[in-house]
């Protein structure tokens, strides 16, 4: 339940990194957001069993229309009022986005025009769609008796960020020591490996097995006699992490 846990608080985290960004880092940070989706086992769950029987083109159909008389835009879209339905409809635009096959620059501009400007726009949009999907999936996971961690405020968001960077550099770190303090080659090479896959799982925020290699590494240091300062560094921020 803690790896869940964990995989939720980054999606809640990137969620707001796509709220709280400038316009032109969004497509980045929708395919970050997708990308929090796709390494949760759980979220992968929920947004499959949401789009199982949605119908992407039939939703266009009913919920995106063309803007009335006098509108600024040229298009206006409706959420639907179905918790799974709106969480469906939104996942998918924003793989469309990601994918390319809808422009994003084209969509804010016929469907958030706002006063012409992309900023402008872009606030309306998350404002619109972004917050609204985030509540959705956070209380959709609660139906399933999951626990949703938030990082609302900018501090916490802020804490979250320090820690995952002291983490990364506190494993790289004995990455590079790891050499001298060990004597047989075939271990110094295993751990070595294992440290240099846990910095790839933190880059892909892949926590469940980051946990992983942790404990096989924990193991190493027991089985070559050592007991590193930074070992048990990496083992804090891990639980303070509530990874």
């Amino acid at each position: 339940m803690a790896d869940v846990k964990a995989e939720v608080a980054v999606f809640m985290a990137r969620c707001d990194d796509l709220i709280h960004s400038k316009f032109i880092l969004a497509e980045t940070k929708i395919s970050e957001l997708l990308k929090s989706i796709s390494v949760s086992e759980e979220l992968c769950l929920l947004f499959k069993q949401v789009t199982e029987a949605f119908s992407y083109a039939r939703a266009k159909e009913v919920y995106i229309a063309a803007a009335p008389d006098g509108s600024i835009n040229k298009k206006v879209l409706i959420l639907p009022e179905d918790l799974e339905e709106q969480i469906a409809f939104i996942f998918c635009l924003l793989v469309d986005f990601d994918t390319g096959e809808m422009d994003f620059n084209k969509f804010l501009q016929e469907f958030f025009y706002a006063d012409g400007s992309y900023t402008e726009g872009y606030t309306a949009f998350v404002n619109q769609l972004i917050k609204p999907f985030k509540n959705a999936v956070r209380q959709a996971l609660k139906n399933k008796n999951i626990e949703v961690n938030q990082y609302d405020t900018p501090a916490e968001r802020d804490e979250r960020s320090a820690l995952l960077k002291e983490l990364r550099a506190t494993v790289v770190r004995l990455r590079k020591t790891v050499g001298r303090l060990v004597e047989d080659a075939d271990s110094r090479y295993g751990m070595a490996t294992l440290l240099h896959a846990m910095c790839d799982m933190l880059s892909r925020e892949d926590y469940k097995t980051f946990k992983t290699l942790l404990i096989g590494y924990t193991f190493a240091e027991n089985y070559v006699g050592i007991d590193t300062d930074d070992l048990k560094k990496i083992c804090e921020i891990t639980a303070r992490l509530k990874l």
